[in-house]
């Protein structure tokens, strides 16, 4: 389907802009790192509410993920160090709250 591909390059292509690798974006979805591949590579269609996931983690609107943007594909620009760094800080740190969120229910 048509619309399909083109969400699953939408991702693909906004998951690269932001510095995330596949396992990244899945952990921050909460998602397999499969599913990921799954959905960009156009082998499954998301729901709603879990496109909305991917999308808060990408920084994006859902909808954008939906449609063709003018000049996407040239978007492609390569990140600073900065961004690099800002990317591994806000995984740890999501990996943290992940890891004391769990830790408060349990107790």
């Amino acid at each position: 389907m048509e619309g399909q591909s083109n969400l699953g390059e939408n991702i693909r292509n906004a998951r690269k802009r932001k510095g995330l690798t596949q396992e990244q974006l899945a952990e921050l979805c909460n998602k397999k790192p499969s599913y990921i591949t799954s959905v960009e590579t156009s082998g499954r269609t998301p729901k709603i509410s879990t496109l909305k996931q991917i999308s808060e983690a990408l920084g994006v609107d859902y909808r954008t993920l939906l449609e063709v943007p003018k000049g996407f594909d040239q978007l492609s620009e390569e990140l600073s160090p900065h961004q690099m760094a800002l990317n591994e800080i806000n995984m740890t740190l999501h990996k943290y709250f992940k890891a004391t969120d769990g830790a408060k229910k349990t107790k």
